[in-house]
Formats: C-alpha cells, sequence, structure tokens
C-alpha cells in the first residue's frame, strides 16, 4: 500500500513539471506540431500556440488580452506591472520576467539581473549603477541622472523628462530613476 501512494505521489509530481514545461518553449520545434514558439520582446521562453492540439483555443483570457494592451516593461530586474499570467512582469516560466536560470531576469551570476560584481545590476564602486560620485547613475548636481533643475533627469516643465502636455520625456536618460 505504501508503494502505490510513493508511484502515485511520483506520478503526480512529474505530470506536472511536464505539464508546466509543456506551456513554455524557446524555439517552434519545443511546440506541437505546426505550433509555434511565442516570445515577448527581449525573452528567451516562450509560449507555443497553435499545432495539433493547441493550448490555447480561439478566444483570449482576459489576461491575454491586458497584456497586448500593456507595454512591456523595459526594466525586467525591477518590474512594476502586472505579474499574473501573460502580463509584462510575469516571472513563471515563460514569462518575460522570468528570474529562474536562463531567464531574463535571472538575477544568478552571469544573469542580465545580477548585482553582483562585475554584473549589470551591480552598484558598488566601478558598477554600471553605482550612484556615488563620479557614478555613471550619480544622481547628485552634475551627475548624469540629477534630477534638479537643468538636470538630464529633471521632471519639471521644460526637463527632458517632463511627461506633461507638451513634454519629451521620451528624451529621459535610462540612467534616470
Amino acid at each position: 500500500m505504501k508503494n502505490i501512494f510513493i508511484v502515485l505521489g511520483l506520478f503526480l509530481i512529474l505530470s506536472f513539471i511536464f505539464l508546466s514545461q509543456s506551456l513554455a518553449c524557446m524555439f517552434d520545434t519545443d511546440c506541437n506540431i505546426g505550433g509555434k514558439c511565442v516570445k515577448s520582446p527581449g525573452s528567451i521562453y516562450g509560449v507555443c500556440k497553435g499545432g495539433l492540439f493547441p493550448l490555447q483555443t480561439n478566444q483570449q483570457s482576459r489576461s491575454q488580452q491586458q497584456a497586448q494592451q500593456q507595454p512591456a516593461y523595459k526594466d525586467v530586474c525591477n518590474c512594476k506591472g502586472y505579474a499574473g499570467p501573460g502580463g509584462p512582469c510575469y516571472a513563471g516560466p515563460g514569462g518575460p520576467a522570468y528570474d529562474g536560470p536562463g531567464g531574463p531576469a535571472y538575477a544568478g551570476p552571469g544573469g542580465p539581473c545580477y548585482a553582483g560584481p562585475g554584473g549589470p545590476e551591480y552598484d558598488g564602486p566601478g558598477g554600471p549603477k553605482y550612484d556615488g560620485p563620479g557614478g555613471p547613475a550619480y544622481d547628485g548636481p552634475g551627475g548624469p541622472a540629477y534630477d534638479g533643475p537643468g538636470g538630464p533627469c529633471y521632471a519639471g516643465p521644460g526637463g527632458s523628462c517632463y511627461s506633461g502636455p507638451g513634454g519629451i520625456a521620451r528624451n529621459c536618460p535610462s540612467v534616470c530613476k
């Protein structure tokens, strides 16, 4: 009797793993015959659409419709949008903010969101996100991320980051917070 429960438990675990992996894909060949691997811009993983046994129907769910209307967040390392399935900040397998190994928001060594020394999100001295004097994200007077009047990140009227009527916030540097 004990063996039956062990076998049943293993079966359920393997079924869950198989089903969760079948939703994520990297290439069209990971999908059913005739299916396509659809990815968000900049994503490594996507979701299979179509094929002989499609997982998606012609009627899209509400979360998928919302995802099409919402822009993808540029900073997936600090995403602040909808995090449900299909959302621009979804962190599950295949999601645009997936933070597991190989994901677009992976924070481990070598990942695009790694904040340790040498990582693209490192904010210590010499790092690409360093906000101390002389750093590439310094927000004090004269710094590349200064948000006071006349600064490159100034969001008041006339500033390059101003998003009010007549503003040109699209010219705001990426180091601006």
